[in-house]
């Protein structure tokens, strides 16, 4: 049964601040989004991030934890979500509130205003005084914070593909983590954060995403009148990545305590690409890495045995392409040189028809799936907005489905191998 095509309406509120919104019929909730987009810095990287952490805390209108989870259950048991995002060389805050869709409600309530006028407390008006956040909540978000930090660092799959992007873009913000380092967490106080708190709210550009069947005129008249008011100097944000100075192939090890090696491989892409073309270069890389009948999981994984897992992704942030897989440390060489081996296959365009046939189904498979929830549907719309595109799934369907054999030639021949990154054991040699 084929789907209603999304429209995604923007309007602009003030410099610099956006309300976007997605309508459909099917949905019986509704979310709205709150992104503050900041340049993602190794000196404001951390204290930005405990700020979502904070807003979920209270505000002058509920000022404390209990008061606003009583008002979050009053609004039919509505959700509240803070987040930290990293696109490119931007952060991403986002606060979020999703609950019941006004006409589903008892008595017609306008929850949708509601939770618009929630978001604003919390952002707008957060729980500082005399200049700092409250003491006691900067020690339980700090403790929190830094774990989100170590559980970056324990997941070695993440952190060895975080370590190679890093070396890669040195230098500039695309190398900084999101949730920065814990060195600077641990240095986090409630003047701090409040400093970092109005420097955010002078000059992030604002993205706001509404998603739902009803309510998008009275959550964007309440953004209007709250944050369009407001006295900033918003950045000028910019979706265009860097572009990486061609250079040799850069080889860089680390030594953890790990039984099983880590080996990411990142790929510089060509600069300057169309929408079209970074649609292309995604087909090319799922074709390569991206799904259970790929390049690299057909030779380097099943039939070469190479390694546990081997997998490609294109970053939407930079259009990097990434291939990152888990290795015995003693099939590392082997298992980089067969990697590359499959790439030149592709840009000579060694692969069977069925190979572009099989991706392209699996990749309308997934986004047929896209408009079936709220979070997926803002999460689409919201990547929209940040890559300066106005796809629907269906728009993107209809592209994919008419790749040819030739663009993904041509897309795997705007990559090149740039930075090689490997983890290995602490007694491992090679």
């Amino acid at each position: 049964m084929p789907q209603n095509k999304h429209t995604l309406i923007t309007d602009t509120i003030a410099e610099g601040i956006c309300f976007s919104r997605v309508s459909d019929e099917k949905f019986k909730s509704s979310r709205i989004s709150v992104n503050l987009i900041v340049p993602l810095e190794k000196e404001s990287a951390s204290v930005n991030a405990i700020l979502p952490l904070l807003w979920q805390k209270g505000c002058s209108t509920y000022p404390d934890f209990t008061m606003l989870n009583r008002h979050l259950d009053d609004m039919y048991g509505a959700a509240l979500y803070g987040d930290v995002m990293k696109f490119g060389g931007y952060q991403i805050l986002s606060l979020s509130v999703s609950g019941l869709a006004d006409r589903y409600t008892m008595e017609k309530r306008r929850l949708v205003s509601e939770y618009a006028d929630l978001l604003c407390d919390l952002i707008l008006e957060p729980k500082i005084t005399d200049g700092a956040f409250d003491e006691n909540d900067i020690k339980t978000e700090k403790l929190n914070l830094l774990d989100s930090i170590d559980s970056e660092i324990n997941d070695k799959r993440t952190y060895a593909v975080g370590r190679c992007l890093s070396a890669m873009y040195e230098g500039t913000n695309n190398a900084v983590r999101k949730l920065g380092e814990r060195s600077d967490a641990e240095k986090i106080t409630p003047v701090s954060a409040a400093e970092a708190y109005r420097k955010v709210i002078d000059s992030a550009f604002i993205e706001v995403m509404f998603v739902g069947c009803d309510g998008a005129d009275d959550a964007f008249e309440v953004f209007s009148r709250r944050f369009g008011s407001l006295k900033r100097s918003p950045i000028q944000y910019d979706p265009m990545p860097p572009a990486v100075p061609e250079r040799p192939v850069r080889h860089i090890s680390e030594s953890m305590d790990v039984t099983q090696g880590k080996l990411v491989i990142a790929f510089r892409p060509k600069a300057g690409l169309s929408v079209r073309e970074a649609l292309t270069c995604r087909v090319m890389s799922a074709m390569f890495g991206g799904t259970a009948f790929s390049l690299l999981f057909k030779e380097v994984r099943e039939k070469l045995s190479l390694c546990y897992y081997c997998s490609s992704r294109c970053n939407r942030g930079t259009g990097t392409l990434v291939v990152d897989s888990g290795v015995e440390f003693e099939n590392t060489e082997a298992a980089e040189a067969e990697i590359l081996r499959q790439f030149e296959r592709i840009k000579s365009g060694d692969f069977d028809d069925e190979d572009l046939e099989h991706t392209v189904l699996a990749m309308i498979n997934s986004l047929r799936g896209v408009g079936d929830s709220l979070s997926s549907t803002e999460s689409w719309y919201t990547s929209q907005r940040l890559t300066g595109e106005k796809l629907s799934p269906e728009d993107e369907i209809e592209m994919i489905s008419a790749v040819t054999r030739e663009d993904i030639i041509e897309a795997a021949k705007g990559f090149k191998p740039d930075t090689v990154f490997l983890l290995k054991g602490e007694d491992d040699d090679a």
